[in-house]
């Protein structure tokens, strides 16, 4: 926990200089905390592309700041434990825990796409543990002030690219949401596959009737099991637009076995957050 310390000791004052993506140096521009808002929305600051250099860079060295994060993100990976937690909606603690994981990695971009709200970014992941590949959405905060993180996730399972419903201007996000479930649950993340899907579809999978459940409306344990169970020994798989604008279908893919599926998604435009809300084997 020294990285988690050391970052909750700086929080309120560190400051990282903007780098490119090319790996350029940019001496003429101000260093920029990461996450920090810019009080005029129209003053310089960095593109989302230096943004999402500059905070790939800070998670991978330990030194990122949490309000880096969206707000809506830090209720979805560190859901409130205290009540002052659930004052604010998440945890802090829980939150740094989550950075401090994503740390001793070496980020490097690969290719990025346009999102109603922003901009994705997916490339490898480099680490002890081995080779991944991640995923990064960034976004502006809801005023327009400054750039922050929509999502983030790390997975050792890829797949080809599949474009999104072309109907819908989420379609980008869609896939993202997509991807994101299948292969973090493929990839073992239980949890993380577990925060890409709506509550109503955890509940549904996983109702309960203890009252320590009542406040998040499903049971953790059974919707994980679950999950678990879906993922099997699955490593890989398939997946393409579906025949109406809000689904995919495709199949999991493992050795020598293969199980069809279709999956649903919802899109909430005031929050931007796009969330799967249907998962079901043919």
């Amino acid at each position: 926990m020294d990285a988690v310390r050391e970052r909750s000791r700086y929080r309120l004052t560190l400051v990282v200089g903007l780098v490119a993506l090319a790996g350029c140096s940019r001496p003429s521009q101000p260093a920029v905390q990461v996450g920090s808002p810019r009080t005029n929305a129209a003053q310089s600051g960095p593109t989302e592309s230096e943004f999402a250099a500059q905070f790939l860079k800070a998670l991978g060295n330990g030194t990122v700041t949490p309000n880096a994060l969206a707000p809506e993100f830090r209720k979805r990976i560190a859901p409130p434990f205290t009540d002052e937690d659930r004052q604010r909606g998440y945890s802090d603690l829980k939150t740094d825990a989550w950075l401090d994981r994503q740390s001793k990695v070496v980020f490097e971009v690969k290719q990025s796409n346009a999102l109603p709200r922003g901009t994705c970014f997916r490339g490898t992941a480099t680490s002890s543990a081995g080779p991944e590949m991640f995923y990064l959405a960034v976004g502006r905060s809801p005023d327009g002030g400054n750039w922050q993180v929509d999502w983030f996730c790390r997975t050792s399972v890829t797949a080809p690219e599949v474009p999104g419903p072309s109907s819908l201007p989420q379609g980008e996000l869609a896939q993202n949401t997509a991807r994101a479930f299948l292969e973090t649950l493929l990839g073992g993340d239980i949890e993380l596959a577990e925060v890409t899907s709506a509550q109503s579809f955890k509940s549904r999978l996983a109702e309960s009737l203890r009252p320590s459940d009542k406040e998040i409306g499903y049971n953790p344990g059974i919707l994980q099991a679950k999950l678990r169970e879906w993922k099997d020994d699955f490593t890989t798989y398939s997946l393409q637009c579906g025949l109406d604008a809000a689904s995919f279908f495709g199949a999991l893919l493992g050795r020598d076995k293969k199980k069809a599926f279709t999956l649903r998604y919802g899109y909430d435009p005031q929050t931007g957050v796009c969330e799967v809300t249907n998962f079901k084997f043919e």
